[in-house]
């Protein structure tokens, strides 16, 4: 009889053991989950969206800047090709000149 409690209070013991155990793996595991948060696809894709909307910004900045540097461009080669006019119109004129000159002299 008393081996019979002794085993009986063995085998609940031991179980009591094993479900002790089996809490202790539980918790355990429980607070693994609970460990760094990773996170949510929301927040991956919202932190993503926002490196995007960096580098889109980054991106027009630059574009804007490339805009304006050809309108310079622009501007430079206007005034330059004004210029050459200029110096044609001039030169054209001073022909002109040397001709009206010439037939004075020969009349």
């Amino acid at each position: 009889m008393k081996s019979l409690l002794k085993t009986t209070s063995q085998v609940e013991l031991n179980q009591i053991f094993l479900e002790l155990e089996k809490s202790d793996e539980d918790e355990v595991k429980g607070k693994r989950n609970e460990g760094p948060e990773v996170p949510s696809k929301r927040v991956r894709s919202t932190t993503k969206s926002s490196k995007i909307k960096i580098d889109i910004k980054k991106r027009h900045k630059h574009l804007e800047l490339e805009i304006e540097e050809r309108k310079m461009d622009l501007k430079e080669r206007e005034v330059a090709l004004r210029k050459a006019e200029a110096e044609v119109e001039a030169i054209e004129f001073a022909n002109e000149r040397m001709k009206l000159d010439l037939e004075k002299s020969k009349t």
